[in-house]
């Protein structure tokens, strides 16, 4: 099943966030939209954005349903122990609470979701702020090639300083990132000082 992790996450400043707290986080939080069957259109695929902006504005906590630690962890290809430590964190943040039924809810505005999502790709041994670090390089070419019109070789020009402002960290964790994606063979850094990203390890690259 697709993980996804909302844009707004990236150059936010939720300092008393982990990166496995985002990632839960968002995964929350597709969780409880998809689980309202009230927000899609009649096929069942587009989302009524008004109608979801509507519940928003009448009340910003949404019901998620009800899945396993254990399942979650394999879903997020983190361990369990992390997601019991992310879920207890959210709660005591106040991005989780419990309504009148006992039921877990996840806080919800619309600027959370105003800059859409990407997917979280589970490639190599990836995990935390490298795995999301990785996701969003990929989802960078795919939008750049996009928007030109050409077809996506996820090849691009990068410059530490523009990637650390626009994932809201520092150039030195931008530096360590994509050590941990070359080591996990999927990028390489072109003679052209362009970087190649590899949607599966490159082995013999």
């Amino acid at each position: 099943m697709k993980v996804i992790y909302y844009r707004a996450l990236l150059n936010s400043q939720i300092s008393d966030m982990t990166y496995n707290e985002r990632m839960l986080y968002s995964f929350f939080v597709s969780k409880s939209i998809t689980y309202c069957n009230d927000f899609f259109d009649s096929e069942g695929n587009a989302i009524r954005q008004d109608e979801l902006s509507a519940s928003i504005q009448y009340d910003q906590f949404f019901e998620i349903p009800r899945m396993t630690d254990a399942k979650i962890a394999e879903e997020l290809h983190i361990t369990r122990r992390s997601v019991i430590t992310a879920r207890e964190n959210l709660f005591s943040n106040g991005y989780t609470n419990k309504n009148e039924y006992d039921k877990l809810c996840v806080y919800i505005d619309e600027g959370l979701l105003s800059e859409g999502y990407f997917e979280i790709h589970f490639e190599g041994k990836l995990n935390g702020g490298s795995l999301i670090f990785y996701s969003y390089l990929l989802d960078k070419c795919e939008r750049y090639f996009f928007k030109a019109k050409k077809k996506c070789d996820y090849c691009i020009d990068t410059y530490r300083y523009k990637l650390a402002k626009e994932f809201g960290t520092s150039e030195d964790s931008v530096k360590k990132f994509l050590r941990y994606i070359y080591d996990n063979k999927l990028a390489k850094r072109l003679k052209n000082d362009k970087l190649q990203l590899y949607l599966t390890p490159q082995e013999n690259d």
